[in-house]
């Protein structure tokens, strides 16, 4: 069913038990499906757009690459010729396609397969597989492919640690590419679609330092503690936004809020809290501030540090996103009252990070320009 009640013919992917001998032959299925073998395959700078001809050429691309990336990326049927028997089997073993039966000997994919820097990564297909719209259900698992995710992972730390949390982990990507470098890591989402997406994931990579648990926060690993937090955080207000992804709560800070207070009881001296984020600057009290302030009588142990990305006017922000056609113009209202309701300033899109310090010493509050490394 659709998100309004009506018949949808595209099957989404239903979670499904899968061994560890299918997952290790799904890896081989997709050996040389990355960023760099497509891009030359088609003749492209990047994973930004394919060519529209794939609409209309239903029948064309036999090869195993071409079928996948018609498959797994662009999210559209393909003919069952381009791939050989056993791997057809795997994938309808492990309930990734699905059959046209409209078009004899054609298939389509349940979900969508993309390759985020070294990993493969299994999640929700963004588009019916005929290339019109797709309704998304509440508890979409969203791509890891689109700047703001690539802009969080490159700010992760590479220095090794002890235990990770992240938190929303979503597809898992965080929590995937923090356990090439943590001892252990644990990830929690609100979602049980998401959880079950990040397990088989993290399977899918081969890891087995990563455990992945449904619910809100931290209300999962209470009595943990963790040297290293990360958090892709949603910033949408709720009454605006039906999706788990982007859902901030009443204001849109309500997460970033829950996530701060509880700092004191899960970073461990010495530890770090990283996060991109969308907040906002109000009157008499910047974000910075407004964070110290969430993070109670402990505040003088931790430092805070925001690096903006972009600073704009609430009028700027509209504009821009306008533009994009991020927002929709009966929303403006809403985001004008909230604005006006919290005496907000600026929106600020950046990085927070939140750092314990160890001894006794005054904190440290600080905001500044992002500068890319050279």
């Amino acid at each position: 069913m659709t998100t309004d009640g009506g018949f949808n013919p595209w099957r989404r992917y239903e979670p499904t038990a899968s061994s560890d001998e299918d997952l290790k032959a799904l890896r081989v299925l997709f050996a040389g499906y990355d960023e760099t073998a497509i891009c030359q395959r088609f003749g492209m700078p990047d994973l930004e757009g394919y060519p529209l001809s794939w609409l209309e050429e239903i029948d064309a691309m036999p090869g195993r690459l071409d079928t996948l990336v018609r498959l797994f990326n662009e999210g559209l049927c393909a003919s069952e010729a381009g791939l050989p028997a056993d791997a057809l089997a795997l994938l309808d073993r492990l309930g990734l396609i699905a059959r046209d039966t409209e078009r004899p000997a054609m298939v389509y994919a349940t979900v969508a397969v993309v390759p985020v820097g070294e990993e493969l990564m299994v999640c929700d297909r963004g588009c019916s597989p005929d290339g019109s719209d797709y309704p998304l259900p509440p508890d979409f698992v969203y791509p890891p492919v689109f700047d703001n995710t690539l802009r969080y992972l490159a700010s992760l730390p590479s220095a090794p640690c002890d235990a990770m949390l992240e938190i929303g982990t979503g597809s898992g990507i965080g929590a995937i590419v923090g356990a090439r470098r943590a001892r252990r890591v644990w990830a929690t989402d609100i979602e049980a679609r998401a959880v079950h997406f990040a397990r088989l994931n993290c399977r899918l990579a081969g890891l087995d330092n990563v455990t992945v648990l449904e619910g809100d926060l931290y209300k999962p690993v209470e009595g943990l503690t963790f040297d290293r937090i990360a958090f892709h955080l949603p910033w949408v207000p709720q009454p605006q936004s039906p999706y788990a992804f982007a859902d901030g709560g009443e204001d849109g800070e309500t997460v970033l809020r829950g996530s701060i207070e509880s700092l004191p009881l899960f970073l461990r001296p010495g530890g770090q809290f990283y996060a991109i984020l969308l907040a906002s600057d109000r009157e008499g009290e910047r974000l910075e501030q407004r964070v110290r302030r969430w993070l109670g009588a402990t505040e003088n142990q931790f430092d805070v540090a925001v690096t903006e990305l972009a600073r704009k006017s609430p009028d700027g922000f509209l504009a821009q996103n306008l533009a994009r056609g991020s927002i929709c113009e009966k929303d403006i209202p809403l985001w004008m009252e909230l604005w006006k309701a919290t005496r907000t300033e600026a929106i600020v899109y950046g990085f927070l990070l939140v750092e314990r310090h160890e001894g006794v010493r005054e904190p440290v509050t600080s905001r500044a320009p992002f500068k890319p490394a050279p």
